[in-house]
């Protein structure tokens, strides 16, 4: 798994910034307040005989992870992608605004944006089976609307770790590394009063 440039995103960098480290790469805003996409390269899954396969994890909001610093979500997750045997890890969500309390985090997505976080995910499908994991816990901003917009651009089948009471897909931090997948279907219901808040990741 190779990271991205913005020629084959596509993209201009009057309108991105992408960081590109040893082992992973994130794309920014110009502003950096938002972030699209982030990746791990793994050697897990490198030396298989089936096609190589890359762990597409869709979460609720960005934290400040980047390029060269995870934080325990992305940590969590590249467990998960190595226990998979994946080359690689790519971190997409539901809303691209950076925060790491998501109640501060209002549901700004725009059309230009869902463009941008579908070119990575064309970009890191190109050449590796995805195993597309839902993982953004019970909130607000996972409102049945914007789940289904990403869904169109998740590859499917779409797995996760379970689902909270809501029915929402889990959030992994917290999770053992023993966790079974299984696939996962939205619910047409979004009760708020029910939702807890989940970390950023």
């Amino acid at each position: 798994m190779l990271a991205p440039t913005l020629q084959a995103l596509g993209l201009d960098r009057k309108r991105v910034v992408l960081d590109v480290a040893p082992d992973g790469w994130a794309l920014f805003s110009a502003d950096r307040k938002k972030r699209y996409g982030l990746g791990r390269f793994l050697r897990s899954g490198l030396f298989l005989p089936q096609e190589p396969r890359v762990l597409i994890c869709c979460g609720l909001n960005p934290s400040k992870a980047g390029a060269y610093n995870p934080d325990q979500t992305i940590t969590k997750m590249v467990g998960f992608a190595e226990i998979h045997r994946c080359v690689g890890l790519c971190m997409v969500n539901l809303e691209p605004a950076i925060g790491t309390n998501p109640d501060t985090v209002s549901g700004s997505a725009s059309a230009e944006d869902d463009a941008i976080v579908r070119a990575i995910i064309e970009y890191v499908t190109a050449e590796a089976i995805p195993l597309t994991i839902a993982a953004w816990g019970s909130h607000d901003l996972a409102s049945f609307a914007r789940v289904k917009t990403l869904l169109e651009m998740l590859p499917e089948p779409v797995f996760c770790f379970g689902t909270t009471a809501s029915g929402d897909p889990r959030h992994p931090s917290r999770l053992a590394y023993a966790t079974p997948l299984e696939q996962w279907h939205p619910v047409p219901t979004h009760p708020s009063s029910a939702r807890r808040t989940r970390r950023a990741s």
